[in-house]
């Protein structure tokens, strides 16, 4: 998943588009700012997605190849990215305008992430037998 549409679907979160899909004008620092902010959630999130891909977490490479431009892929499962990121990025964009929406938006991250981390921790990871 590339970081432009992590920051479309948080943009949709708080919704900063008019009804004919278009952007609101006072959208650009958000812009600005998203890879810088999903680099800070990216390294939070780096040990739920050793544990998603069945990896311990002491295998973590915490050297993460840092998200430039909105065309930058984002290097978590796309269970995290699709559906815990936009959720905390929504928070951290309006923070400063809407404290309470961005308490509602970083609840709705801790709960996603919670689940996506049961969901995949409640499956077995091991290897299969092949009887053919």
């Amino acid at each position: 998943m590339k970081v432009r549409e992590v920051y479309d679907r948080a943009l949709s979160l708080i919704n900063e588009r008019d009804s004919g899909g278009a952007y609101h004008s006072d959208v650009g620092d958000f812009e600005k700012n998203t890879p810088s902010l999903l680099n800070s959630l990216v390294i939070l999130l780096l040990s739920d997605d050793a544990v998603i891909r069945g990896r311990g977490v002491r295998d973590i490479s915490w050297e993460v190849e840092p998200l430039t431009t909105m065309e930058d892929s984002i290097p978590l499962h796309n269970a995290l990215a699709s559906g815990v990121l936009p959720f905390a990025l929504a928070s951290f964009l309006i923070l400063e305008e809407d404290r309470a929406r961005a308490e509602y938006f970083y609840r709705l991250y801790t709960e996603a992430r919670s689940h996506v981390v049961k969901a995949f921790t409640s499956a077995e990871h091991g290897r299969i037998k092949n009887v053919y």
